[in-house]
Formats: C-alpha cells, structure tokens, sequence
C-alpha cells in the first residue's frame, strides 16, 4: 500500500541521513579556512563559531501561494524523503569544509522543497529562516526542481542577534527548467553567519541566482 511505502520511505531516509550525519561528524575537526585564501582575507572564521558551541534550532517557514499548492508542489523534511528527490550531501559533502561538515553534523529536521516537472509559479516561493538569538543555527536546506518548470525561489535569512548561523542549500535544477534563486540576508547587526549554496544545472535549463543583503 502507499502508506506502507511510505514508512518504509522514510525509514530508508532517515537511515542514509544517519550515515551522512556520522560521515561529517568525523569531517567536523578539519583545521578552519586558512586566511591566506581570497575568499577568507576579511574574515575570520572563528568568528562564525558559538563560544559555548550550543546548537539551536532555525525558526523556518515556507510560503506557498494557492496555485503552487495546486500544482503538487511539496514542503517535506529531509527525513520524509520522496520518491526520485536527490540524496542530500550531493552537491555538498561532508568533506566540502569544516563549516559544511558542522552543519551536515548537527541539521536537525531539514527541509525538502519539490517542485513537479512542468510547473510555472508567477508567485515566489518564500523560505524564512529566523536565526536564533543566541547559539548556532544550522539550517539545511534541498530544492528539487523538476524538468521544464518555472519558478523563482527566495530564501530569507532574519534575526541572528548574538547567534551565529551554517547554512547550507543544495539546488538540482532539473532539465529545461527556468529557475531564479535569491538570497535575502537581514540578519541583526552583531550577528555572525556562512551561507553554502551549490546547484547542478540539466541540460538545457537556467538558473539565475542573487544575494542581497
């Protein structure tokens, strides 16, 4: 039966999170960026870290207008899993850096956004992520966009104060779709954060990405 299948979906999902979550962890105590390297000159990455190392978890809401909904698409955790979804850490794994491997490490819940194949949004789908006062916040986040859809995808990244935030999205733009990716970040001014994003592009298929902030 479908239900059936489903449980043992989801058992299946959360047993390759399980071992993803145990692969990084042994990445988690990999030497911090250099600050030789371009990317990290004015910026140094002991500053992205919790002093106490406490993990907390992001306040995380997805916006679907009503012709997204009717168009099948699907809000699922990582645990749930859908038939066909990519495997999460394919894009980014756990040996990608040490900021990586601590998110992979200790997501909790994650979030799996699925559009069909075929589907076209004028509407924005909106992702808000509220980063936590105080802590570490790390959000993970898998979009799956299925062949010769349209859609445009905005992530947004609030709150933080003292917190500090290791984000990670992973977008697999299926062939011939059109997707548009922006990134919004209005995180408090004392906040602290490092936001991964990697996509893989089908063949025939665009993908238009932005961060503001």
């Amino acid at each position: 039966s479908s239900s059936s299948w489903r449980w043992r979906g989801a058992l299946a999902e959360s047993a390759r999170i399980m071992e993803f979550q145990r692969a990084a962890e042994t990445h988690r105590s990999a030497p911090l960026p250099d600050r030789s390297v371009h990317l990290w000159r004015y910026t140094d990455p002991r500053h992205l870290l919790p002093e106490d190392g406490r993990v907390t978890r992001t306040g995380l809401a997805v916006h679907l207008s009503d012709a997204a909904r009717d168009q099948g698409v699907r809000v699922l955790s990582l645990s749930e899993g859908a038939p066909g979804a990519p495997e999460v850490g394919a894009l980014v794994p756990p040996d990608h850096g040490p900021l990586e491997a601590l998110n992979g490490a200790t997501f909790d819940g994650g979030l799996l956004l699925r559009i069909p194949p075929g589907v076209t949004l004028d509407a924005p789908i909106r992702i808000h992520l509220d980063a936590p006062a105080e802590g570490l916040s790390v959000p993970r986040i898998l979009v799956d966009v299925g062949r010769g859809a349209s859609v445009t995808v905005v992530e947004e990244h609030t709150g933080g104060a003292r917190g500090r935030v290791a984000s990670v999205t992973e977008l697999h733009v299926g062939d011939a779709a059109q997707v548009r990716h922006v990134i919004l970040q209005a995180w408090a001014a004392s906040a602290r954060g490092h936001l991964t994003f990697r996509a893989r592009v089908g063949r025939d298929a665009n993908l238009v990405t932005a961060l503001t902030s």
